[in-house]
């Protein structure tokens, strides 16, 4: 009955693994079992794997872990950014935009952002040449789409280190 209720189409399937197949040293440890969960969600409900992760890494991590993009950019900016030649690298998952929010922490914050698409080699050069003036006079360069050009960024991450 526990399991058909998970299979069934509840809205937080993630709440209602049953544990009666689990053993006495994965239902004792938190972290175990919920793990487990996680398992089975992805097996039989895997349009509930959001809400199985969200507790898994609260019961791992603890509720305060800020994984949720809780940490601001500014907040990071702050931390990072007071030695104002820290390169600060922002993933954004597929069909996220995240350059509105470092285009108004620039207005913000009065720094001077160029941005780049890569992809070609005009936007290596102009990246280069972008990320060199900005070195020297404090500003901020955005690279769009760094996801088509990583031979190119192994040679960025080289120059940066030198």
């Amino acid at each position: 009955e526990d399991w058909q209720e998970l299979a069934s189409g509840s809205a937080e399937a993630e709440k209602l693994v049953p544990g009666d197949w689990m053993s006495d040293k994965d239902q004792a440890s938190p972290a175990r079992r919920a793990f487990l969960e996680l398992l089975v969600v992805k097996a039989l409900r895997p349009d509930r794997l959001v809400g199985s992760l969200e507790r898994f890494v609260a019961v791992v991590f603890g509720d305060a872990f800020p994984w949720r993009g809780d940490a601001e950019l500014a907040d990071i900016v702050a931390e990072k950014g007071r030695a104002l030649n820290t390169p600060i690298l922002l993933c954004a998952a597929p069909g996220y935009d995240s350059s509105g929010s470092v285009d108004e922490l620039a207005q913000l914050l009065n720094r001077q952002l160029s941005s780049v698409a890569m992809g070609s080699v005009e936007g290596f050069d102009e990246a280069e040449r972008l990320i060199s003036l900005h070195a020297k006079r404090g500003g901020w360069v955005m690279l769009r789409n760094i996801h088509l050009c990583p031979g190119w960024l192994e040679s960025l991450e080289k120059k940066l280190h030198t």
